[in-house]
């Protein structure tokens, strides 16, 4: 046996713990590994000692060695309802009891000086059964939930889904899914596992706890670790566990699969050694050793791993978390209790850039626990975590911040533009209507010599905004537009654009960009629009032209964007109509709009795919003036043109009822 190779190699002439290393090596070469504690002590003749051991459902093997003035070791092991499992028979200085257990849980091993005095050492191994297989050769494929093969951590393990049945489905397996391979995991304690399956086709894995047919206990899916490669890797808690190999869709085929366990601090012993946060201070961290101790109510559960933060409030405040990774989707939750989920009194997993994960509001003093978390498991990777706190007491609290009054209200400049502002520290002292129980405001100023255009949208956003513009500041009764977005026709004067809290609890940064266009200039401009002729391309340039018009297409927003040419033309009665524009070295814009000078009244946008490619424009239009707008898409964009109109091949119901009546250089 195995095993009874080892104490052969052991020099039995030395004291119990140098012969428990030599022993320990020729273990972990035959393919055993330690599981439990070593116990170490000391008996007189005739006296026991009773040792708990936490063993998973594998084959077992409990050593015992004793030292000098040791004759006879007596050693038998319990199962957790007391009774006997197995009993040592020889007479010697050592005693070995072997199992094969059918359940994980607390055994006790017995130990008796039955003859002499002095120290003795116990230790436990698992391995595959028998404890005598190569650990390097793979074992028997998977079987089902009734009969599932027992996967030991540290084995190798082949088979293929081929001629395995379709019982089981996770839920990132696809449907319909392939067949499947179940192996049984049996955790004695609290681990960070391990599974890791390399096949030849799309293969899924996925674990449930406890009820191997019972698809609510899956605590972990994954599908696309890699190349025909899955992966889960997660802290579980001690109990039985099944270990599904599937394919994804009806995919099927051969694959190896291995597991590994490693200890796992306990959530308390991990919230026992948490690192302050201290208000307007920031962190640097790294989740790569971490464990994943705690999920939450956003980001996907937050399945990655993550590191608590002590974060002491003295007072009732405003407090903004930021964490922020380049390595993974970060995920920042509070607790008021480090140990409870049911504790979470905050969750962010979005922010005001694309590597945030920001939470503001108001929170009471009190000691919390912040998390530095992740979205994706075994996503490990490096972080920042920062804290800021601001005064909170009530309708106008807030510590003051730039643009946070009508007094000092931020000038807009220009005719268009980006600003980017912060209502964490600014009061709450402007009421809009689109935001009726709104937050914090900033307030910024458009001061306009001629009749204008005002458009403005809010283009990124730590928390909810809403937008307001008003001709006297704080007065809601003089408000012109409200939301998201502004756009309006004004006349000359000063105008107010409010950027609100949607909530009050909706606190932090935003940007907005602005467009104001001088009304007299546009007009003069439609005033002299060439005509576009039916059926005849025109060919243009917008080089050297202004940005005088905003389409709803083309990626601009409301911000500067490219040169843009206009044509007027007529449609004599309703009729289905073709427009193309054909570009060189830019990507090209068509929109097609009933006003010259109102963005309002556009009918339809077209954008090129690429740059050189056409745009085309398919609609039917009623009798009128229209005008088509050239442009470019983005900023700068910019380059020679054709544009065509036509009658297009597609005839409405009116038309096919009449004759066609088109303008005379139609026909």
């Amino acid at each position: 046996m195995a095993v009874a190779s080892a104490f052969c190699s052991a020099n039995r002439g030395a004291d119990p713990a140098s012969r428990f290393f030599a022993v320990h090596n020729v273990m972990r070469a035959i393919g055993l590994y330690q599981t439990g504690p070593v116990n170490q002590g000391s008996l007189a003749a005739g006296q026991e000692v009773r040792l708990p051991l936490t063993l998973p459902s594998t084959c077992v093997a409990v050593v015992a060695m004793g030292g000098a003035g040791v004759g006879d070791l007596a050693l038998r092991l319990l199962d957790p309802d007391g009774n006997l499992v197995a009993e040592e028979k020889a007479h010697d200085v050592e005693a070995v009891v072997r199992a094969c257990l059918e359940r994980p849980g607390q055994y006790v091993a017995v130990l008796r000086m039955a003859q002499g005095a002095g120290e003795y050492l116990v230790s436990s191994w698992t391995g595959g059964d028998g404890f005598g297989a190569d650990a390097g050769a793979p074992l028997a494929s998977g079987g089902t939930c009734d009969a599932p093969t027992v996967l030991v951590p540290g084995r190798n393990y082949a088979g293929t889904t081929e001629d395995a049945t379709d019982d089981q489905e996770g839920t990132c397996s696809g449907s319909p899914g392939g067949h499947d391979r179940v192996y049984r995991l049996d955790l004695p304690a609290r681990q960070r596992v391990g599974v890791e399956v390399t096949a030849d086709f799309d293969s899924v894995l996925y674990i449930r706890k406890g009820d191997c047919n019972d698809e609510a206990a899956e605590v972990r899916c994954n599908d696309d670790s890699g190349p025909k490669h899955s992966r889960v890797d997660a802290v579980l808690d001690p109990g039985m566990y099944f270990v599904f190999v599937d394919g994804y869709g009806e995919e099927a085929g051969t694959y190896r699969v291995q597991a590994s366990t490693h200890d796992a601090p306990s959530l308390a012993d991990v919230c026992r050694g948490a690192r302050p946060l201290a208000a307007a201070s920031r962190v640097v961290g790294t989740l790569t050793d971490a464990f994943d101790n705690a999920n939450a109510t956003c980001g996907r559960d937050a399945k990655g791993d993550d590191l608590p933060y002590r974060f002491d409030l003295p007072t009732r405040a405003r407090v903004r978390f930021v964490e922020r990774s380049a390595d993974y989707r970060p995920v920042v939750h509070v607790r008021r209790a480090c140990e409870d989920a049911t504790s979470e009194v905050a969750c962010g997993d979005t922010g005001f850039a694309d590597d945030d994960a920001t939470w503001a509001g108001v929170l009471d003093p009190g000691p919390y626990w912040v998390f530095a978390d992740g979205a994706d498991e075994a996503a490990p990777g490096s972080f920042t975590l920062s804290a800021e706190t601001a005064p909170e007491g009530g309708i106008g609290a807030g510590g003051g911040a730039q643009g946070d009054g009508c007094g000092d209200a931020i000038p807009l400049t220009g005719v268009s533009g980006k600003v980017d502002g912060d209502t964490f520290a600014a009061k709450d002292d402007v009421a809009i209507t689109c935001a009726p129980k709104g937050g914090a405001d900033v307030i910024y100023r458009v001061d306009l010599a001629h009749r204008s255009r005002i458009t403005a949208r809010l283009i990124a956003d730590e928390s909810s905004h809403a937008l307001a513009l008003e001709r006297a500041c704080a007065d809601k009764s003089t408000e012109l537009s409200c939301g998201s977005i502004v756009d309006r026709l004004v006349d000359p004067g000063t105008y107010f654009l409010v950027v609100d809290g949607a909530h009050p609890e909706s606190l932090g940064r935003f940007s907005i960009s602005y467009k104001i266009r001088d009304m007299a200039e546009l007009e003069a401009a439609c005033a002299k629009v060439p005509t576009l002729s039916w059926k005849r391309k025109e060919s243009g340039s917008t080089v050297g032209a202004t940005d005088k018009f905003s389409s709803s297409c083309g990626g601009r927003g409301v911000s500067r964007g490219s040169p843009d040419r206009v044509y007027r033309f007529t449609v004599p009665r309703r009729t289905s109509v073709r427009l193309t524009l054909e570009t060189q070295g830019f990507r090209g814009v068509l929109s097609v709009r009933r006003a010259c000078a109102d963005d309002a009244t556009e009918v339809k946008c077209a954008e090129a795919s690429d740059d050189g490619a056409r745009a085309t424009i398919q609609t039917t239009l009623d009798p009128g003036s229209y005008y088509a707008v050239v442009d470019g898409s983005g900023s700068g964009s910019e380059g020679a043109f054709a544009l065509r109109v036509e009658e297009d091949g597609q005839r409405t119901k009116e038309e096919s009822a009449h004759p066609r009546e088109l303008p005379k250089h139609t026909r």
